[in-house]
């Protein structure tokens, strides 16, 4: 009799499971069109922000070169910082608002696909040992499409 009401149990707790699915995040990013333009966009930024940096550290060696005293040099500084600060920021800004934007598009695509796939559960493949459904393919598709 205890066999059977363990086993009723069992069988009744199995039928309420919840259905669980995965995605590899970093995959979709890497497979994103969107992510892949914004990493392009960024990198293009920080080049430019680098060749900025490059000729003003040129401008720098050339005002040492030809004998300019430490309080010109000092003020080329201040102007350079200063040129260089709002850029930096503004570059960390783009970071972060694509960033942010690429997440939320995964996370309303994951939403999607799961509610259309009546998946309760969506986990990072990171944290999924055994089981689960892949649905890595399905979200990037869906955010490509």
């Amino acid at each position: 009799m205890r066999r059977i009401l363990f086993v009723v149990t069992l069988l009744a707790g199995l039928s309420m499971a919840e259905t669980i699915g995965f995605i590899d995040t970093q995959l979709v990013v890497k497979q994103y069109n969107k992510a892949i333009a914004a990493q392009s966009d960024l990198v293009r930024k920080q080049k430019e922000l680098q060749d900025l940096v490059i000729r003003k550290q040129g401008d720098l060696e050339t005002a040492k070169i030809a004998s300019k005293n430490e309080e010109e040099l000092s003020k080329m500084k201040d102007e350079f910082e200063d040129e260089l600060q709002p850029k930096r920021e503004e570059l960390m800004g783009l970071n972060q608002k694509l960033s942010s934007d690429i997440e939320k598009d995964i996370i309303d695509a994951t939403r999607k696909i799961a509610k259309q796939l009546r998946i309760d559960i969506i986990l990072d493949k990171q944290v999924v040992l055994v089981g689960g459904t892949d649905l890595t393919n399905l979200v990037t598709n869906y955010l490509n499409k």
